[in-house]
């Protein structure tokens, strides 16, 4: 079925060995895409989650959807270029970010320490 659909190719036929094709490194990429969340512990372990990128203009595609992208997995918006989640996600980021090629320009931080945190605390109802 997958080499009808030219998403994998035999390289010897007598080992059996096989090897994806770009067509099927693309769908594999696309479904990990879509397959992307940010999993919610059962209890919080204290640290927030901060990504803050400065994306050029001439990235502009990639810097709007990666932004939606990270609303779309549960980060809340801080700033524009700013969001912030409670839960672990830095190997998430880090696909994300090189989807969209812009991973030179996103940094990933992780802090127990956040003043006035009672408003995010509410929006991802953490306890107080």
């Amino acid at each position: 079925y997958l080499r009808k659909r030219k998403l994998i190719t035999y390289v010897s036929s007598k080992d059996r060995r096989l090897t994806v094709t770009k067509q099927g490194f693309n769908q594999a990429l696309t479904q990990a895409f879509r397959a992307l969340r940010v999993s919610r512990p059962e209890s919080w372990d204290g640290a927030w989650r901060l990504v803050i990128f400065d994306i050029p203009e001439r990235h502009k595609w990639g810097r709007d959807e990666f932004g939606k992208k990270l609303c779309e997995l549960g980060f809340h918006r801080l700033q524009d270029s700013v969001f912030i989640i409670p839960y672990p996600c830095q190997e998430e980021v880090k696909f994300l970010a090189s989807i969209f090629s812009v991973e030179y320009y996103v940094r990933f931080l992780e802090t127990s320490i956040l003043e006035g945190d009672d408003d995010l605390r509410d929006i991802f109802d953490l306890a107080k």
